[in-house]
């Protein structure tokens, strides 16, 4: 019998990971029953699960942690996913949205709670398949500083540590998709990803480049470092897997924090983006809440429908019995009628 599987799509935010999530869902793997809507700033579609976007969510925030924090440390927050409560919630979702044994999850917050999807999809009998998706990180922050009006160094550092911090927590070596030669060249950029269904692959590579591929999707190209944090980020990315990375992870990171800290930004900018930052993390909150509320809504029509069907069961029953019980007495008032006629017959 064949084993299930569970691809992790990771990556930073803005790196092709909606892209690459798409490829996967048409090699055969599952997104789940409920989807995120496509918006303004990904018009193709964000293909990754609102039911595990706002279990994430909800995880972080409870910590006061966001998707552009740059806390180097969520121990706290991974330890709470690990515990039995939210590993129960998670397992709930898994149960609810997916019916295959082939799934696919993506979310770039898997790159900092990977912890928790891994004993999850481990505790469940999945073989997970982490899908690694790079790009160019001066690309990643142009984009980011554009959708977000988010600090290019915020931007940077950001992509470091989502980086470092999936790097550090991967079990196996990741299946590695370069965003930029995709983009350049389908075939070649999802080549590494033949292996999860060899026999639909060319067929899909086909697909994919006449209904999705799109030059919308590419707004920001790579180009060359203009600041030292710049020149760092792409270095690493040239050589994502080199074991040297993970020795340097601490002490390059706190030192980076600190000099984004320490940096020239403008702090009436940076207030600016702080405020611009909280603002859409409480919209996209009521987002998430507005959606559970419908599915609840949904839930409750799809049973008062229920109830409904069953109350005119039951009033076609009632209406059926009292035409049996009133053709009954007309059957007893027509042997009454009878047995009086009997009776005068037989007085006489």
């Amino acid at each position: 019998m064949k084993g299930k599987r569970a691809v992790l799509v990771l990556g930073m935010h803005r790196s092709g990971t909606s892209a690459v999530s798409r490829f996967v869902n048409m090699l055969g793997f599952d997104l789940g029953e409920h989807l995120m809507e496509a918006r303004e700033d990904n018009p193709k579609g964000f293909w990754e699960n609102s039911a595990i976007i706002r279990f994430n969510e909800e995880l972080m925030s409870a910590d006061g942690i966001r998707w552009d924090s740059i806390d180097s440390n969520i121990d706290k927050t991974i330890n709470r996913g690990l515990a039995e409560k939210s590993q129960k919630s998670a397992h709930a979702i898994i149960q609810k949205e997916f019916s295959s044994n082939d799934i696919v999850i993506k979310d770039p917050r898997l790159c900092r709670l990977l912890p928790v999807w891994q004993k999850l999809l481990a505790d469940l009998e999945f073989d997970v398949i982490p899908v690694l998706v790079i790009r160019d990180p001066t690309a990643v922050a142009r984009s980011l500083e554009k959708r977000d009006m988010m600090p290019t160094n915020r931007g940077l550092l950001l992509w470091l540590l989502y980086t470092f911090e999936v790097l550090d927590y991967l079990g196996r070596p990741p299946i590695l998709v370069d965003y930029d030669v995709l983009m350049q060249d389908a075939d070649t950029g999802l080549a590494s990803l033949r292996q999860l269904n060899p026999e639909r692959y060319a067929a899909c590579v086909a697909q994919y480049n006449d209904e999705f591929l799109s030059s919308e999707l590419y707004h920001h190209e790579q180009q060359p470092a203009e600041t030292a944090l710049a020149e760092i980020a792409q270095h690493i990315a040239s050589d994502l897997l080199s074991v040297n990375l993970l020795v340097m992870k601490e002490k390059l990171l706190q030192a980076l924090v600190a000099v984004y800290t320490a940096s020239e930004e403008s702090p009436e900018t940076q207030r600016l983006y702080d405020d611009l930052s909280s603002a859409k993390a409480h919209s996209a909150q009521l987002d998430l809440e507005r959606a559970k509320y419908d599915e609840y809504v949904a839930d409750l029509n799809a049973k008062n429908r229920e109830m409904e069907g069953y109350a005119e069961a039951l009033t076609s029953s009632l209406e059926e019995k009292d035409e049996y019980v009133t053709s009954l007495t007309a059957s007893v008032e027509e042997k009454d009628e009878y047995v009086t006629s009997l009776t005068a017959s037989v007085e006489e």
